[in-house]
């Protein structure tokens, strides 16, 4: 009987120091990362490809714990009036994709922005943006399927 006594105290032991463990030290909590991401639009990276003066910049930051992507997008030299803007993806240079999210814009008469908003992307979405695979295109009257477009890159 003494031997089970002694046996069971160091049993008694170890999961009065594992209980002490987990109250001193609470597991560790997912910290969000905040990304700051770019594109640089142009006719260049069109499908197809224009020869317009067209070209702008986009920043985004992602916050990949809530899935929420702001931007702001600036652009200049269009064609013809802006019809859209939209994320697009995934898909990488050159290649064509589904919009997965229209922008707001604001009736702008000279075309150039700034414009800004957020969004919430998906768990999916939000992978497809840190891999490189989300872009926007900038689709005017002239160019419908897209006047100037830029992928998004960490």
């Amino acid at each position: 009987v003494t031997g089970v006594q002694t046996c069971a105290l160091p049993i008694f032991r170890t999961r009065v120091l594992l209980l002490s463990l987990a109250i001193v030290c609470p597991p560790a909590q997912v910290q969000a990362r905040i990304i700051v991401l770019t594109a640089a639009l142009s006719t260049e990276n069109g499908t197809p490809q224009t020869s317009m003066p067209g070209y702008g910049a986009g920043r985004f930051i992602f916050d990949d714990q809530s899935n929420l992507l702001q931007y702001s997008l600036t652009f200049d030299a269009l064609t013809t009036p802006l019809l859209a803007v939209d994320i697009h993806g995934p898909g990488g240079m050159q290649s064509s994709a589904p919009a997965i999210a229209k922008l707001a814009i604001e009736d702008d008469p000279v075309h150039e922005g700034p414009y800004r908003g957020s969004l919430t992307l998906t768990p999916e979405q939000g992978a497809a943006l840190l891999a490189g695979q989300l872009y926007i295109d900038i689709h005017t009257d002239l160019y419908r399927d897209g006047e100037i477009r830029g992928q998004i890159r960490p």
